[in-house]
């Protein structure tokens, strides 16, 4: 049963003649920025247009020979549904007048190709005619996407889309492979948002990880804050040797007349804190009503040194009253200058504290440094006439330094 014949709408003017080289170039010229010869969608002009090439144009009309694959794309039903077309353009007008054709003659590649693909296939099987064919399935697809973003009408959109796939069909009938159609905007977008998505990801992750090297680096300064706290049982300790020290110290006071004292502690084991910790358990007030009496030791002036592993630990108070006679600033300062160090804060003529570093390389060890600074202390003392000089009858030279010296008082 052979395809109702196609009833074409004569228009105003004429067609170029498209069997002749001029009439295909300027077809080809009009048509290469077009999809079609009037507007976006497909018309009746279309079709009288199509109806005059009698066959494909050559490979080297690229844009008529594309838009012949396009028009040989539509079905015999979907060309009954193109809208009326006006006047043939200027550009591609000409005396030939369009004929009224039978729709199997109009639609080689659409209806023929479905049933028979392998007689299609030599009316495209040039590579020109498959690249002219990808070209078109560029454009359709584009198309396709443009009525997507545009939310036009379902039909219109799927009238497009059924396009589409038959010129991809035609490709395939062709020995060609149609390119992979660039991903619909919606697609497009969510690739996007992926993108942006993952980027977030990506800065939240870095944050994160900021956020744990921070935690990290607060937890090794709060490591750091408990390692220098000072334990309660030490503390006590401390405390405890200060205070039998500020016993013995306010004892040879009493007895000798001692006013200023240097001597060295244990348990601050070279901790600056803990020494001044010691310092104050020296000078505590006396409880009258405990059991076990410590302190006491306000009125002697006092430096106090502690050796520890990594330095040695120093600090000098004196009473107000006691200026007159030492600086302990310029105590301190003359002790730091000859055995190494520096002094710890702001120094006053009644309180000063520093530190000695140990030096292994160099042989400077604390307590060996201890020793070294208790004479210089001592001997700064002398020189203001503010502590006995040593007789020389006794071997021990570190009499009247502090500890050693309480026994010969009692």
């Amino acid at each position: 049963m052979g395809l109702p014949e196609l009833v074409v709408r004569t228009s105003t003017m004429s067609f170029a003649d498209f069997s002749t080289p001029a009439g295909l170039q300027a077809f080809d010229n009009y048509i290469a920025s077009k999809r079609y010869i009037q507007g976006y969608m497909p018309t009746t002009l279309d079709l009288q247009a199509f109806s005059l090439f009698g066959k494909a144009p050559a490979a080297e009309y690229t844009h008529a020979l594309r838009f012949y694959n396009q028009i040989a794309a539509f079905s015999e039903q979907e060309r009954k549904t193109f809208r009326a077309g006006g006047d043939v353009p200027a550009q591609i007008a000409g005396s030939v007048k369009p004929k009224a054709v039978p729709a199997a003659a109009a639609a080689p590649a659409a209806a023929a190709a479905a049933a028979a693909p392998a007689a299609a296939a030599p009316a495209s099987a040039s590579n020109a005619d498959t690249s002219a064919l990808d070209a078109e399935i560029k454009a359709q697809g584009d198309l396709v996407r443009d009525l997507k973003a545009k939310k036009a009408d379902k039909a219109e959109i799927d009238a497009a889309v059924k396009k589409l796939l038959a010129l991809k069909e035609q490709l395939k009938a062709a020995g060609g492979s149609a390119a992979p159609a660039p991903a619909p905007a919606a697609k497009e977008e969510k690739k996007e948002e992926k993108k942006k998505e993952e980027k977030k990801e990506k800065k939240d992750d870095k944050k994160k990880d900021d956020k744990k090297q921070e935690e990290k680096k607060e937890e090794k300064k709060e490591e750091k804050k408990d390692d220098s706290k000072i334990d309660d049982k030490l503390l006590k300790a401390v405390q405890k040797e200060g205070g039998k020290k500020g016993q013995d110290i306010i004892g040879v006071h009493e007895m000798g007349g001692l006013e200023f004292f240097c001597t060295s502690v244990d348990t601050p084991d070279g901790n600056l804190e803990l020494v001044n910790v010691c310092l104050d358990a020296m000078n505590v007030e006396i409880d009258e009503a405990s059991e076990e009496k410590r302190g006491g030791a306000a009125p002697v002036g006092k430096m106090i040194l502690s050796a520890g592993v990594e330095q040695l630990a120093i600090v000098a108070r004196i009473p107000d009253d006691k200026v007159e006679k030492v600086n302990v600033a310029e105590w301190m300062k003359i002790v730091v200058d000859k055995v190494g160090g520096a002094i710890v804060g702001t120094a006053t003529a009644t309180y000063a504290q520093a530190v000695i570093p140990a030096n292994k390389d160099k042989g400077r060890f604390p307590l060996k440094m201890r020793d070294e600074a208790i004479a210089v202390a001592v001997e700064y003392l002398q020189q203001k006439g503010c502590f006995p000089k040593d007789s020389g009858n006794d071997s021990d030279s570190d009499v009247c330094y502090g500890d050693d010296a309480f026994d010969q008082f009692e």
